[in-house]
């Protein structure tokens, strides 16, 4: 799959790369890596979102009302950035993008949490 480049998760560079080509997308650390059991990786978190509203969706997690692990990077001070899926693959949903995370690094994204919850909810 083909991903875009990466972008800072801040408002005023959300204002300048709105999403617009898919729904899925990551979030990483810009200046870490998380150790995951096959190897590090700066992905800390996998999501989804209807095209249109993905840079609102982004803004979320900046503003605390998305997924609280991401949050608390922010509060701690770590520099975020972000990607979104640019593939032509209408098939490929963020439950694919996570299971192959999982493949390649033996755990989902650590703010990915419990996949259980994930699993029985179908998406994030």
């Amino acid at each position: 799959m083909e991903w875009s480049e990466w972008y800072s998760l801040t408002i005023e560079a959300l204002a300048k790369h709105e999403a617009k080509n898919s729904g899925v997308y990551r979030i990483a650390l810009r200046d870490a890596e998380v150790q995951y059991p096959n190897g590090p990786s700066p992905v800390i978190f996998i999501g989804d979102a209807p095209i249109r509203r993905l840079t609102e969706r982004l803004k979320d997690h900046i503003r605390g009302w998305g997924n609280q692990g991401v949050y608390r990077y922010f509060l701690k001070g770590d520099t975020l950035i972000w990607s979104n899926l640019i593939t032509g693959d209408l098939t490929y949903t963020s439950k694919r993008a996570l299971d192959d995370f999982k493949a390649a690094h033996g755990a989902y994204p650590e703010c990915n949490g419990n996949t259980s919850e994930f699993e029985e909810k179908g998406g994030s």
